[in-house]
């Protein structure tokens, strides 16, 4: 009996990490920190959310609060700049991920839009919302 199953394996990584490292690393720090936080963020979300007894009130709102969980994410394990996450409903997955990643992304966004200082956006020091 063949009991195995497909699923999917995904391979994140921090990009410029190893670049910060060498060169600015204090900058380097301050990612891992928005990384830490962004991932924390997530999963902290998900639980919540999906423990909340509030029921969507359609089919498209059920599909919306769905999309913003991980619960697709079979494992999720983060080693140094990197995560490795598995998944085998795809479907759930291509969805959860693309609102997983922007969420990461959307941490720190700020800090390139309306920068500290003009010509160096990196410099800018994003705080977690307490």
């Amino acid at each position: 009996m063949n009991c195995q199953s497909e699923k999917i394996v995904t391979f994140l990584d921090l990009l410029g990490f190893s670049n910060a490292v060498n060169s600015d690393l204090q900058g380097a720090i301050r990612l891992l920190e928005d990384y830490s936080n962004a991932v924390r963020d997530a999963l902290t979300d998900s639980v919540a959310d999906g423990d909340a007894n509030r029921k969507p009130n359609s089919h498209k709102e059920a599909h919306l609060m769905e999309m913003m969980l991980v619960s697709s994410f079979e494992t999720l394990l983060p080693m140094s700049d990197s995560i490795f996450i598995v998944a085998s409903d795809a479907s759930k997955f291509v969805l959860q991920i693309s609102h997983f990643l922007m969420n990461c992304f959307n941490f720190s966004a700020g800090d390139f839009y309306i920068p500290e200082g003009g010509k160096a956006p990196t410099e800018a020091r994003t705080e977690p919302a307490v």
